[in-house]
């Protein structure tokens, strides 16, 4: 992913799409590793585009419980 992200916004190009919806979780989830985000610019920068979404935020990062 973050090799495919030094070429665009997102996954499936500039545009938020299906595949950045399926992959949010998970990414939400890496990044609560503390060794997460090393030497992954490119992920990182999406993982910011990502929560700057007002339906991540809403969906994603709310917690659970």
């Amino acid at each position: 992913m973050n090799e495919r992200l030094a070429h665009s916004d997102f996954l499936a190009g500039d545009r938020l799409s299906l595949a950045d919806i399926a992959a949010a979780p998970s990414v939400h989830r890496w990044f609560r590793l503390p060794e997460a985000g090393i030497g992954l610019a490119n992920l990182s920068a999406y993982a910011e585009r990502l929560a700057d979404r007002p339906g991540y935020r809403r969906h994603i990062l709310d917690p659970l419980s």
